[in-house]
């Protein structure tokens, strides 16, 4: 089961919160002007639009197909959203899809990086930030090119490596990623 949440928006004068949508997955993420959110709706890749409260399914499954959705991330100028999809195959690759919707691309597969996360876009929506959670049980923080290149292991750790990812991811939004690389070269990373 998918953990649900509430989108709240604030008044900008005094008053309660107002509830903006609910029953919304919290495998999204929102735009930086705060006007869509990603989601998952019913194995589906989802665009939420505030301002006309609806959603705009971008990428479906076959019906009958084992294949989903999951965690997305849209670009800085939301033009394209990078997400996890299970395929056919049993694991999961990195897509990229327009706002718009259309054909999505493949831009990361790999069947020994059972899981991947998308966490941000750099500045220039060049690079994802994307955690792989491996099989054998090694995890990596990754740039991978949203032109589908080679994906750049930042580091490799033997647990999850969630706490440091949004470390980076936090660093990424407000400034790019800089220098960080070289830093955590020499703290050990590959």
């Amino acid at each position: 089961m998918l953990p649900l949440f509430a989108w709240l928006l604030f008044a900008s004068g005094p008053g309660d919160p107002q509830l903006l949508v609910s029953g919304i997955d919290s495998l999204g993420a929102p735009t930086r002007d705060g006007r869509y959110l990603t989601h998952v709706h019913e194995d589906n890749l989802a665009l939420r639009d505030f301002a006309r409260g609806e959603d705009r399914i971008l990428r479906t499954k076959a019906a009958g197909s084992r294949e989903f959705a999951y965690f997305s991330v849209p670009s800085r100028d939301c033009s394209q959203i990078a997400y996890a999809w299970f395929n056919a195959e049993g694991f999961y690759e990195l897509r990229i899809i327009g706002r718009a919707g259309g054909v999505p691309r493949t831009i990361y597969r790999n069947p020994e990086a059972g899981f991947v996360q998308p966490t941000a876009f750099t500045p220039d929506g060049g690079k994802i930030l994307t955690l792989l959670f491996c099989n054998d049980n090694t995890s990596q923080i990754a740039l991978i090119p949203s032109d589908g290149g080679r994906a750049e292991t930042l580091r490799s750790l033997q647990v999850a490596c969630v706490a440091e990812a949004a470390t980076l991811r936090s660093q990424i939004l407000s400034r790019g990623l800089g220098g960080r690389k070289e830093a955590i070269g020499r703290s050990g990373g590959s």
